[in-house]
């Protein structure tokens, strides 16, 4: 999915106030592409004022986005290319503990808490949000065969 510059702001805008539902390039945004086909092709930063939002985009033209930690979001941005990006291009979306885990403990000797964590938190995020939109379900419906282990108690 390709979002023009107005698009983008009403997404970010959309994002930013947690109204998921009113983006209408989202709406329109049906795929079911096949799993364990999909893989990462990029990973790209856009920073506002008090916010980073980060795009997971797959060899499939599918992308999933994901808001990362407000406190200082260049250094967060950073910390995405420098680091997530890095174990992210070439895997599979649908493994996203596996990567999780991967990155979350590059930064073990930093603590849990600080740059690395608020970065993962976007990034996990838009690999949820990719994953919803690979299986063409929202992202509370999505099977624990595909990392959910939430619906597994549901």
């Amino acid at each position: 999915m390709t979002l023009d510059g107005k698009q983008f702001l009403t997404f970010a805008a959309c994002l930013s106030r947690g109204l998921f539902l009113k983006v209408p390039a989202l709406a329109k945004a049906k795929t079911s592409a096949p799993t364990g086909q999909v893989r990462i092709s990029d990973v790209k930063n856009y920073v506002f004022k008090n916010a980073t939002f980060i795009k997971i985009e797959t060899d499939a033209g599918i992308s999933g986005w994901g808001e990362a930690d407000h406190d200082y979001p260049k250094l967060t941005a950073a910390v995405v290319d420098e680091i997530c990006k890095k174990e992210l291009i070439g895997r599979d979306p649908f493994n996203s503990e596996k990567i999780w885990h991967t990155i979350f403990f590059k930064g073990e000797d930093a603590g849990s808490t600080g740059l690395l964590p608020g970065a993962l938190a976007g990034v996990d995020n838009a690999l949820w949000d990719l994953k919803g939109k690979l299986l063409n379900m929202p992202v509370n419906k999505i099977p624990a065969a595909f990392g959910n282990r939430r619906s597994e108690r549901l």
